[in-house]
Parts: C-alpha cells; sequence; structure tokens
C-alpha cells in the first residue's frame, strides 16, 4: 500500500512543532520538578534540624516556656505548636495574636479539623487553598498530654514556583507561535522553489528544454537550477542532434536505395547490360551497408551499450595490425608507413573491436589524403596514452575543420561523413578525447586516453 504523500511545508510544521513541544514539556516538567525538590530538601532539612533541637527533658516543655525560635530556612521559620489529644492547639507565648488572613490561622484549622496527622512522625506535606506547608508530629511523652507539631510555612516560594510557571508557559508559548511561524516561513521559502523546479523538469520531460531564469537565494536551489539548466541545454543539442541525424541518415541511405532501384528497373527492362549494371548494384549495396553498420554503432555508443566486452589489452598490437589491413592498398598507393612504438606495452582496458573500428576509421581517413607516408604513434606521456596517426597530405581546409567530427558532414573526398564522429564516440567513451592539428604538410590525430591504474594493471 503506498504510503500518504504530505507536502514539505506540512510536514516541516508537523516535525517542528512536534519538537518544540516535547522540548517544552520536558523542560517544563524539569523545572517543576526541581523546584518542588528544592522546595521539599529545604523544608525537610529545616524541621530535621528543629527536631533535633527539642529539650533533653520534654516534660519540662510546654506553652508557657520561653524558648529560642526554631532555626530558618530559604522558606521561612520552622515554627511549633502544640497539641493536645483532642486536638486543641496550645500556642508558645512568643506568637503574636492571630487573624483569619494569617497562615498561621490556615494551618491551626487544618489542625483542629484532623487534616494534620498527629500519629505519624515522618515529614508531611499539607497544600491548602491558602498556601503550603511541611510539618513533622513528634508523639506525646509519658506523663505528657500534648504532641508537638513541627511546621514550615513553603506558601512565598510555591506561590513563586507557580508564578514563574505561569511566566514559562507563556514564554514558552510565545515562542511555540513564533517558532511555527518561522518554520512556515522558511517551508514556504524552500517549498516554493522545489515547486518552481518541478514545474521546469515537467516542462523538460515534455520536450520542452526551456533555460529557467528565476534567482534563488539558496546556494544548494540555486545550483540545482543551474544542473538542471544544463541538462535541458544537453537534452535540447541531443534532440536537436537526433533530427539532424536522422534526416542525413534517410538521406544517405535513400541515395544508394535509389541507385539500386533504377539499376535494377533497368536491369528488368533490358536497357543497360548485366556487367555493367551488377557491379554498381554491389557497389552500392556494400556501401549501404556499411552506413547502416556505422549507424547502428553509433546508436550504441550513444546509449552507452554494456554489450561491450572489455579486456586489457596493448594498444600497440591493436594499432599495428589494423593498419596492416591496408597494406594492399598502401602498396597500391605507394605510401610508406612509419612506427613509433614505445618498448614497453601500452597496456589499457578496452573493447577490441571498437578501438579497432576508431583506429581503423583514422587509418582509412590518412590513406585517403596522404602522398607518401603515413606515421603511427602509440606512447605513454606524461601520465596519459598517446596514439597518435599522421599524413603528410594537404591538411584540412579551415572550413572544413570546425565540422570534422560532425555526423554526416563530408569533406573533399568523404564517404558517408560518419566516420570521425564515430571515432569520436568510441574514445569519449572510454573517458578519452581526440584532436586534430592541420597544416599545409598535412593532418595529425591525436587520442588522448586515461592511464591504466594500478589495480586494474594488476586484475588484467
Amino acid at each position: 500500500m503506498e504510503r500518504k504523500k504530505y507536502s514539505l511545508k506540512s510536514r516541516m510544521l508537523l516535525m517542528v512543532t512536534s519538537l518544540i513541544l516535547a522540548v517544552f514539556a520536558l523542560t517544563f516538567i524539569s523545572f517543576n520538578l526541581l523546584i518542588s525538590n528544592y522546595i521539599e530538601t529545604n523544608a525537610t532539612e529545616a524541621l530535621t534540624q528543629s527536631r533535633s533541637n527539642l529539650p533533653p527533658d520534654r516534660t519540662e516543655a510546654g506553652p508557657s516556656v520561653r524558648e529560642r525560635k526554631p532555626p530558618q530556612s530559604v522558606g521561612g521559620n520552622a515554627e511549633r505548636l502544640f497539641v493536645t489529644a483532642d486536638r486543641q492547639v496550645l500556642l508558645p507565648d512568643f506568637y503574636p495574636a492571630l487573624d483569619e488572613s494569617s497562615p498561621l490561622y490556615d494551618f491551626i484549622q487544618h489542625v483542629e479539623d484532623g487534616t494534620v496527622l498527629l500519629d505519624r512522625s515522618d515529614i508531611l506535606k499539607l497544600t491548602t487553598d491558602q498556601g503550603l506547608y511541611y510539618y513533622t508530629v513528634v508523639p506525646s511523652a509519658e506523663g505528657i498530654a500534648t504532641f508537638q507539631v513541627y511546621f514550615i510555612n513553603m506558601t512565598n516560594l510555591y506561590s513563586f514556583e507557580q508564578n514563574l510557571s505561569r511566566l514559562l508557559l507563556l514564554i514558552m508559548s510565545v515562542a511555540l507561535v513564533l517558532a511555527v511561524a518561522a518554520t512556515y516561513l522558511i517551508a514556504s521559502r524552500i517549498a516554493g522553489p522545489v515547486k518552481a523546479l518541478s514545474v521546469f523538469a515537467r516542462h523538460i520531460g515534455n520536450g520542452d528544454y526551456q533555460t529557467l531564469e528565476e534567482d534563488f537565494a539558496d546556494r544548494e536551489v540555486h545550483e540545482l537550477k543551474l544542473s538542471m539548466n544544463e541538462s535541458s541545454e544537453k537534452l535540447r543539442r541531443y534532440d536537436e542532434e537526433q533530427r539532424v541525424f536522422f534526416q542525413n541518415a534517410s538521406h544517405e541511405l535513400r541515395t544508394p536505395l535509389q541507385i539500386i532501384k533504377t539499376n535494377a528497373e533497368a536491369l528488368e527492362l533490358d536497357l543497360i547490360p548485366k556487367q555493367k549494371a551488377l557491379p554498381v548494384i554491389r557497389q552500392e549495396v556494400d556501401s549501404l551497408s556499411q552506413l547502416v553498420e556505422d549507424v547502428i554503432l553509433l546508436s550504441r555508443l550513444d546509449a552507452r551499450s554494456r554489450d561491450l566486452v572489455q579486456t586489457t589489452g596493448d594498444l600497440r598490437e591493436t594499432l599495428s595490425y589494423t593498419a596492416e589491413r591496408f597494406a594492399s592498398v598502401l602498396a597500391e598507393q605507394k605510401i610508406q608507413i612509419q612506427y613509433d612504438f614505445q618498448e614497453d606495452p601500452v597496456l589499457f582496458t578496452y573493447d577490441d573491436k571498437s578501438m579497432e573500428r576508431a583506429l581503423q576509421n583514422l587509418i582509412s581517413n590518412a590513406v585517403r589524403y596522404a602522398r607518401s607516408s603515413l606515421t603511427l604513434s602509440c606512447r605513454e606521456e606524461a601520465g596519459r596514452i598517446v596514439i597518435r596517426i599522421a599524413d603528410d597530405g594537404p591538411g584540412i581546409s579551415p572550413e572544413d575543420l570546425p565540422h570534422i567530427f560532425d555526423r554526416f558532414y563530408k569533406g573533399a573526398k568523404g564517404n558517408h561523413g560518419i566516420g570521425l564522429s564515430i571515432v569520436r564516440s568510441i574514445v569519449t567513451s572510454y573517458g578519452g578525447r581526440v584532436e586534430v592539428a592541420t597544416s599545409p604538410e598535412g593532418a595529425v590525430f591525436t587520442i588522448f586516453l586515461p592511464p591504466l591504474t594500478s589495480s586494474t594493471r594488476s586484475n588484467g
């Protein structure tokens, strides 16, 4: 089942809001626990110390005895009351007169109504409508009918905690609203360019290879826009090249087919002798077959076909036996061939057929224009593999030079105008490049290939 998709803005708002709420909840709970623990610790210390200051003989202790006040804590004084068994409160003589607004009056009321437990000797907590108290009870000794109740009023600290909690909640609420608003603005700022790039990508997918001119403030989005513009331009050029390619291919295919058809019809009508028509037909069929093979090879290279079997071999051997195929042509045209190879093997990982095809096209091109000599070189220079094929022909004209690698561009003595474009496609597929230098003394085609790494060398 496909997961439900949410917008980038909604996901960011949900994530940020959840995270902030979790942090605020943890902070608020921790704060209240720390304050409560602080209040309880101080009250416990004060009450414990007060109990330790009991007179040695509690039989002499009573409400008429003048005594020093118990020690203070951060919440106030630890105080003492005397309570009879029937819960009548006896105040020490240093207490002032009581009124209903007094915290002591509030505590006494809870002693008298039984809320304060006299049968417990540990430190207990009492929360009332008016405040917070901690108390401990010293049980009656033998012969004494009163309980001693030590208590401390922590209302001030408790009120401080409540007020601070409210303030903290207010601050957190404001911070949450501001954070959500900021997240919304940031999400909108991110989602806007993403939507624009999405629309741009959709246009590219529909074959509208336009350029996105919108300026984005974020560097990453700007770099993505540049990459998409570059991809759009490459696709536009590729689409244009494909249209030109098929137009030229159809033209190149139509010409030999028309010649074959004309000669076949002439044979059928006995307009020309068979000895004259059949060689023409065979020649055009061979030309047509070669053109179809070149088109298929270019298509495979453009598609980066994976059916090319690559092995590590010596490029000197491939170059030499490719040149040997032209031995009869070289002898007929009285062209001398010279080899400039290094002594050590020039190892490279390549598909033998495709590399041989590239070298064959270059040698064929050189033979077509050479006057008397060819020079083939294969060496490792400056950390790369360099293959040179030079002829002593008239060179390449300035008008033809910028277009010699274009598909179906024919220079002087050209065939289909596809051979050099195949060379460039093959060399590029191996991460290399091909360059040409020309002068009235001849043309030099140079192939630069990356060196065979040590790991690849050992595997080969």
